[in-house]
């Protein structure tokens, strides 16, 4: 990871600080440390996480805003079928 073993050992200790400051049960910082080896790409030090965080809420707001209007588009098919299927039965009435 090009960490020397000084600097490791401060990181370590911070992490390991700030977890039992916040009380973070060892499966949290597990799967934290999951989390970061996950995002390689996007996550290149813990100051990118508050961002990626950020971005990752942004997207799941407009993913949540598409899904309430994908069933709104759903139910308004729904009613028109509703719709044909009562026609189509009064046709068949007369």
């Amino acid at each position: 990871m090009g960490i020397d073993e000084e600097h490791l050992s401060d990181f370590l200790n911070k992490l390991y600080n700030k977890s039992k400051e916040q009380r973070l049960l060892p499966g949290g910082l597990v799967g934290l440390v999951k989390f970061i080896n996950a995002y390689p790409a996007e996550i290149n030090s813990l100051n990118d996480i508050p961002k990626n965080i950020a971005k990752r809420r942004q997207e799941k707001t407009k993913l949540d805003a598409d899904i309430f209007y994908k069933k709104l588009e759903i139910q308004k098919l729904d009613l028109k079928k509703k719709e044909r299927e009562k026609r189509s039965k009064i046709y068949k009435m007369i």
